[in-house]
C-alpha cells in the first residue's frame, strides 16, 4: 500500500512539474490550473504516505520518527512544503513559477530516501544520559533545515532571475516572459529568501554551542555536521552580503548563489548519508 501512494505522489509532482512548464511555454491556463490541483493533490497524499507510513509500519514517536534517516528526509520535505505554503502566500501570483522548481526537488529528495525506506540507521537519543541534548536537539535540527530551505527558496528565485534574464535578451518568448514575475520582484525575493536563511541557520549554531557546551562542556566537538554548519553559514553570510551590497551584476549572482547552494546541499546529503560516526550522526 505505501508503495503505491509513494510512487503515485511522485508522478504527481512529476506531471504538475511538466504541465507548469508547458504552461509557461504556451501561456495555457487550463495547463496552469491543473498544474496546481496536481501539486496540492500530491502534497495531501505525500502527507498521507507519511502517516500511514509512520503509524502502520514504524509505529513510532515524533522523536523516533525525526531520528531515522528516512524519517530524516520526509521531515526535511515536509518543512519544505509547510514553508512553500505559509511564506509564499503572499506570491500566490507566481504560484506555479516556483511549483515548476520546488516538484523536482522533492522528487529528489524521496528518491534519495528509498534506500533508506527499511534501513535501522537512526540518531540514538537516551533522554536518561542525554540530558537537556535530548530536548534542544530537535529544535536544533528544525532550525538548521528551515534554514536549508530559505536558501533553497533563494536557489529557486536566481533560477527563476537567470530564465528571465535569458528570456528577455533573446526578446524570442514573450509567453514566457509574461508567465514570469519581474527581474525586480524575483530580486527583492532572493534578497528576503537568504536573510530568512541568514536567521535561521544563526539560531541553528547558537543552539548547537549551548547543546554541547552543557552535555560535553566543550563548544565544537569537531564533528562533520559541526563543519557543515559552519560552512554553510559562512556561505550563506556571504550571499546575503553580496545580495546587499549589489557591487557584483544581479545575473552572476544568481549564478554564485546556484553553484553555492549545490554545494551546500552536496555536503549535506553527504553528511547525513555516509558519515556513520560523530556528533548526532545516524548510526
Amino acid at each position: 500500500m505505501f508503495e503505491f501512494l509513494f510512487i503515485t505522489t511522485i508522478c504527481l509532482f512529476g506531471v504538475s512539474f511538466f504541465l507548469c512548464v508547458f504552461s509557461s511555454v504556451l501561456k495555457n491556463n487550463t495547463c496552469s490550473s491543473t498544474a496546481k490541483y496536481l501539486f496540492i493533490a500530491a502534497v495531501v497524499l505525500f502527507i498521507i504516505s507519511g502517516i500511514y507510513r509512520f503509524y502502520s509500519h514504524f509505529s513510532m514517536n515524533f522523536i523516533e520518527i525525526s531520528s531515522s534517516i528516512w524519517g530524516y528526509f520526509y521531515l526535511f520535505s515536509l518543512l519544505l512544503l509547510g514553508i512553500f505554503y505559509t511564506f509564499l502566500k503572499g506570491w500566490s501570483g507566481n504560484f506555479n513559477s516556483f511549483i515548476g522548481i520546488i516538484s523536482p526537488f522533492i522528487i529528489t529528495i524521496m528518491l534519495i530516501s528509498v534506500p533508506f525506506m527499511n534501513s535501522s540507521r537512526k540518531i540514538i537519543l537516551d533522554p536518561e544520559s542525554a540530558g537537556i541534548f535530548f530536548y534542544i536537539l530537535p529544535v536544533h535540527i528544525i532550525v538548521s533545515i528551515i534554514a536549508e530551505i530559505f536558501f533553497f527558496f533563494s536557489f529557486a528565485g536566481s533560477i527563476l532571475y537567470l530564465i528571465l534574464d535569458w528570456q528577455l535578451r533573446k526578446k524570442t518568448s514573450m509567453k514566457l516572459i509574461y508567465q514570469l514575475p519581474s527581474l525586480e520582484t524575483i530580486k527583492n525575493f532572493n534578497k528576503w529568501s537568504i536573510s530568512k536563511s541568514l536567521i535561521f541557520i544563526s539560531f541553528g549554531i547558537i543552539s548547537g554551542i549551548i547543546m554541547t557546551f552543557i552535555t560535553y562542556k566543550t563548544f565544537f566537538m569537531g564533528s562533520a555536521k559541526e563543519f557543515h554548519i559552519y560552512f554553510s553559514w559562512l556561505v550563506i553570510f556571504c550571499v546575503f552580503c553580496i545580495r546587499r551590497d549589489l557591487k557584483i551584476a544581479s545575473r552572476k549572482i544568481s549564478i554564485i548563489n546556484i553553484i553555492l547552494f549545490i554545494l551546500i546541499m552536496f555536503l549535506f546529503i553527504f553528511t547525513n548519508i555516509f558519515i556513520k560516526e560523530g556528533f548526532h550522526s545516524f548510526i
